[in-house]
């Protein structure tokens, strides 16, 4: 697909999942729904006393806008109907403190404040709610008058209920919902960190931290209240910090995910420089520097579109380059793209018109846990094939150093490092194997001739399917048995023995019969320690020389003892026997 086909790709989800989206979420947001109840919102002067809001001349905007956030005073005024309702509720954001009035006629009926770690965040939803000052028939208004509000729909949002939104019935629902959602985002969690002991994938740690990020940012969602009571700015800090690290961990585990020569390295260091200063954002953010307010929101929402660009960016490019991966994260994350242009965008455009879409929040958990799952299994089996080729390679050169390359015995260099565990696993017979003037041979026939006996010399010899006998080629014409069990030498001697008869089968144009002579070494058990490799070829090669010396095509065999106690000394001026 190419490019510009892949930019209409995201174009059309976002048509298709606004299409799709609850009538309430395309027919009005927070602020226009806010106008339509009646509140009203106004900014507060330090100079003003609480009990003289009711009665101020405020500049009230009653057209679902609020004005300018921060450390200042802003009031929400709702019309109370029949002094029905018993708390105020919101949606949650930063505050200092909430202080409600109740308001009879012109006059405050009653105040009561709240500080910000008195105000505890509800168990369904992004909100809370307090106690309203007074209700009763001759109430005609509540206000609300927020310190240090930062978010638009925490004003917006306002209103008065009968029964806080935790405390409903149907918001148990609701949490079973989340919960399911958050259990499904362990699931991979879990997998990955175990798939990581074994293929240790950078990728893996962070889809790992992706998919626990969005769960504890889908749990602030009211869930985790149930578990860990905590006041309104603290799960503030808790829902921004979540959702700042569930963007890290995407552009991180997106760059480790995608093959490395399928990404532009230029657009991976651009998105990891955008993370860290995301970092720096978020805790910005969660520090609450007055420095930045009235704009702290806005600011810290329009820095996500730069890394939203980026990421489009990086998936469309990886999918021109031709990687296999990018195609499961694009599917993924097109509703996390859908939710970050709602966010921005009406984060951005107005002052009260911000859409939250938690329904498409939660969406997007599950298709990134369902595709970016089929992702990493797809990316897992390619690994692991690409390991078991590696394996299998290495394997394969591992023997082709330790194997003869003309008759695939083993070779001189891995019977030395191999020497000491054979003799611990009871290969006591050390037997050398030479083939008579087979310089001759060479010489009068060619070298081609010559390996053909080689080559039968060792069939002749490897034993077959007998794993009591190991046979191995040191060099030239030069050959080693090791042997264990019962009548080891007299196997040795007929190994020998079938030499000629092999050549002769398999190497025509000889005038003669090929034999070969041999020296063998029987070892005792408790030898293992006491003599090496090289101790023992020097005593084969010994009584090889002397197999030679006297005629050639036999076997000269010795066998060494070890005393365990030092031979009895005879007294002084005994005489031999």
């Amino acid at each position: 697909m190419s490019a510009p086909r892949l930019s209409s790709f995201f174009a059309l989800m976002a048509m298709l999942a606004l299409w799709l989206a609850p009538e309430g979420l395309r027919a009005q947001s927070a602020g226009e729904a806010a106008a339509d109840q009646g509140i009203c919102a106004a900014s507060v002067p330090e100079s003003l006393a609480i009990a003289q809001i009711p009665a101020a001349a405020l500049d009230w905007h009653c057209d679902g806008t609020t004005p300018p956030l921060g450390p200042g005073r802003i009031a929400v005024r709702i019309n109370a109907e029949d002094g029905q309702g018993g708390y105020f509720e919101t949606r949650t954001g930063y505050l200092d403190a909430l202080t409600m009035i109740a308001v009879r006629g012109n006059s405050a009926a009653a105040v009561e404040r709240h500080e910000a770690q008195d105000i505890m965040a509800s168990a369904a939803g992004v909100s809370f709610a307090v106690p309203v000052a007074l209700s009763g028939p001759e109430i005609t208004a509540h206000i609300a008058v927020f310190e240090g509000a930062e978010f638009p729909t925490t004003i917006t949002s306002a209103r008065i209920v009968s029964q806080p939104r935790g405390e409903d019935p149907n918001a148990e629902w609701e949490r079973v919902t989340i919960a399911i959602f958050v259990g499904f985002l362990l699931l991979p969690a879990i997998l990955n960190l175990g798939f990581y002991k074994a293929l240790r994938g950078p990728f893996l740690l962070w889809h790992a931290g992706l998919a626990l990020a969005m769960a504890m940012h889908l749990m602030t969602s009211g869930l985790i209240v149930l578990y860990w009571p905590m006041s309104i700015n603290p799960m503030n800090h808790l829902a921004i910090g979540s959702f700042g690290l569930v963007m890290v961990c995407a552009v991180m585990f997106a760059t480790r995910f995608v093959e490395t020569e399928r990404q532009s390295m230029k657009l991976r260091r651009a998105l990891e420089i955008a993370a860290v200063c995301l970092i720096v954002i978020t805790l910005a953010r969660m520090a609450r520097i007055d420095a930045l307010e009235p704009y702290s929101a806005k600011f810290y929402y329009a820095t996500f579109a730069p890394m939203l660009a980026l990421m489009m960016w990086f998936v469309i490019d990886a999918a021109r380059r031709g990687s296999r991966a990018v195609w499961f994260q694009l599917v993924a994350w097109v509703p996390f793209v859908i939710l970050g242009i709602l966010r921005i965008g009406t984060m951005l455009g107005t002052d009260g018109g911000y859409i939250d879409a938690q329904w498409l929040l939660r969406i997007g958990a599950v298709m990134e846990v369902v595709f970016t799952s089929l992702g990493i299994v797809d990316r897992i089996i390619k690994i692991r094939r690409e390991r078991d080729a590696a394996v299998s390679e290495a394997r394969m050169m591992e023997q082709l150093s330790e194997r003869d390359p003309l008759t695939g015995l083993m070779n001189r260099r891995a019977l030395e490092a191999r020497f000491g565990e054979l003799r611990r696993q009871g290969f006591d017979t050390f037997a050398l194997i030479d083939l008579d003037r087979f310089k001759q041979i060479n010489d009068r026939f060619g070298h081609q001739v010559g390996d053909r006996a080689l080559i039968a010399c060792a069939d002749a010899i490897r034993g077959g399917e007998d794993r009591d006998t190991i046979a191995v080629r040191l060099g030239g014409e030069e050959f080693v048995l090791l042997l264990r069990g019962k009548r080891a030498v007299e196997r040795a001697e007929s190994l020998r023995q079938a030499v000629p008869l092999r050549i002769a089968s398999d190497v025509e144009g000889l005038d003669r019969p090929v034999t070969a002579s041999m020296g063998v070494i029987e070892l005792p058990r408790a030898s293992d320690t006491l003599m090496g490799f090289h101790d023992l070829y020097a005593r084969a090669d010994r009584l090889l020389y002397e197999a030679k010396a006297t005629g050639r095509n036999r076997m000269y065999f010795e066998r060494l003892k070890v005393f365990s106690e030092r031979p009895q000394q005879r007294p002084a001026g005994e005489a031999a026997a």
